[in-house]
Protein backbone atom coordinates (compact mmCIF):
# COMPACT_ATOMS: atom_id res chain seq x y z
CA UNK A 1 0.00 0.00 0.00
CA UNK A 2 1.39 3.33 -1.15
CA UNK A 3 1.34 6.47 1.02
CA UNK A 4 2.40 10.50 0.36
CA UNK A 5 4.42 12.42 3.20
CA UNK A 6 5.40 15.30 3.85
CA UNK A 7 7.43 17.51 6.42
CA UNK A 8 5.53 20.79 7.48
CA UNK A 9 6.11 23.81 9.95
CA UNK A 10 2.61 25.55 10.30
CA UNK A 11 -0.23 25.33 12.62
CA UNK A 12 -2.61 24.05 9.98
CA UNK A 13 -2.21 21.80 7.12
CA UNK A 14 -4.95 21.42 4.06
CA UNK A 15 -5.30 19.42 0.83
CA UNK A 16 -7.50 19.33 -1.88
CA UNK A 17 -8.72 16.37 -2.88
CA UNK A 18 -10.97 14.20 -4.44
CA UNK A 19 -12.61 10.65 -4.89
CA UNK A 20 -15.07 8.81 -2.40
CA UNK A 21 -13.83 7.30 0.91
CA UNK A 22 -11.47 7.39 3.67
CA UNK A 23 -8.24 8.22 3.75
CA UNK A 24 -5.79 7.26 6.86
CA UNK A 25 -4.09 10.25 8.79
CA UNK A 26 -0.80 10.03 10.75
CA UNK A 27 1.33 12.45 12.38
CA UNK A 28 4.62 11.62 12.88
CA UNK A 29 3.76 8.26 12.44
CA UNK A 30 0.76 8.16 15.13
CA UNK A 31 -3.08 9.03 14.51
CA UNK A 32 -3.98 12.17 15.32
CA UNK A 33 -5.50 13.21 18.07
CA UNK A 34 -8.36 15.27 19.25
CA UNK A 35 -5.69 18.09 20.36
CA UNK A 36 -4.28 18.66 16.99
CA UNK A 37 -6.51 16.88 14.81
CA UNK A 38 -7.94 19.40 11.89
CA UNK A 39 -11.46 19.84 10.90
CA UNK A 40 -12.21 17.71 8.48
CA UNK A 41 -10.64 14.65 10.79
CA UNK A 42 -12.77 12.01 11.79
CA UNK A 43 -11.71 8.96 14.30
CA UNK A 44 -12.12 5.39 14.35
CA UNK A 45 -10.96 2.91 16.97
CA UNK A 46 -7.23 4.05 17.34
CA UNK A 47 -7.04 5.17 13.90
CA UNK A 48 -7.70 9.33 11.94
CA UNK A 49 -9.26 9.92 9.14
CA UNK A 50 -10.66 12.18 6.39
CA UNK A 51 -13.54 11.24 5.21
CA UNK A 52 -13.24 12.81 0.93
CA UNK A 53 -16.63 13.13 -0.55
CA UNK A 54 -15.90 14.60 -3.65
CA UNK A 55 -13.52 17.38 -4.61
CA UNK A 56 -12.84 19.79 -2.09
CA UNK A 57 -10.53 21.56 0.59
CA UNK A 58 -9.96 19.53 3.77
CA UNK A 59 -8.45 20.92 7.00
CA UNK A 60 -6.33 17.93 8.24
CA UNK A 61 -4.32 19.38 11.08
CA UNK A 62 -5.27 22.61 13.40
CA UNK A 63 -2.97 23.36 16.25
CA UNK A 64 -2.46 26.18 18.72
CA UNK A 65 1.03 27.68 17.26
CA UNK A 66 3.23 26.58 14.70
CA UNK A 67 4.50 23.23 15.00
CA UNK A 68 7.18 20.72 12.84
CA UNK A 69 5.76 17.02 11.33
CA UNK A 70 5.40 14.68 9.10
CA UNK A 71 1.88 14.12 7.89
CA UNK A 72 1.33 10.93 6.27
CA UNK A 73 -1.70 9.78 4.01
CA UNK A 74 -2.48 6.97 3.18
CA UNK A 75 -4.72 7.07 0.34
CA UNK A 76 -7.49 4.52 -1.16
CA UNK A 77 -7.91 3.58 -4.67
CA UNK A 78 -9.53 6.23 -6.54
CA UNK A 79 -8.25 9.30 -4.54
CA UNK A 80 -6.57 12.25 -6.16
CA UNK A 81 -4.40 14.84 -4.26
CA UNK A 82 -3.74 18.09 -5.88
CA UNK A 83 -2.55 21.11 -3.51
CA UNK A 84 -1.55 21.48 0.40
CA UNK A 85 -1.79 24.85 1.80
CA UNK A 86 -0.42 25.49 4.92
CA UNK A 87 -1.12 27.92 8.07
Amino acid sequence: RGWIANRYYASEVNAVFSGNGRAEILLDERPLTKKNAGLDIEFKDVKSFVKIDGSDLYNLVKTDGFKEGVLKILPFGNMRVYAYTFG
